[in-house]
């Protein structure tokens, strides 16, 4: 089995209600996110899928989260958010928008209706801050 990976990076703000400290604030990182797809070379071109095709389904989905707040929607912020900016760019989670988070809802929304099969899919927060997320 062949693997073969792309990577993507988006801006967004995020802050994590649920930690003490820093993070608390709302604050911007530069995400940056490697799919990983399981393949296997066919035809004379040797290829399993092409990259253009790979963008073609995860491009849209990562420019939804581009310039936008990750919020979840138990956040007293994203009631006033919601109400005072309706048309403010939010990506909204059940939950708090840690790494992790993130890491699994990218790989559920990237999954559904795509044209390959995702192995997995890894997001770095910051320089040294990673997460893979590879269901079981």
């Amino acid at each position: 089995m062949h693997e073969t990976r792309k990577r993507y990076h988006f801006y967004a703000a995020h802050r994590n209600q649920f930690i003490e400290g820093k993070c608390t604030n709302l604050h911007g990182h530069e995400y940056k996110v490697e799919v990983t797809i399981s393949n296997e070379p066919e035809g004379e071109a040797g290829l399993g899928f092409s990259f253009e095709s790979i963008d073609k389904h995860i491009e849209p989905i990562i420019a939804e989260y581009d310039h936008a707040l990750l919020i979840d929607v138990g956040d007293k912020l994203f009631k006033v958010l919601k109400k005072e900016f309706p048309d403010f760019k939010m990506v909204m989670f059940n939950g708090a928008t840690s790494v992790e988070a993130l890491a699994e809802k990218l790989f559920n929304e990237c999954s559904l209706n795509a044209p390959f099969e995702i192995k997995s899919i890894e997001v770095q927060e910051t320089q040294s801050s990673t997460c893979r997320y590879e269901p079981k």
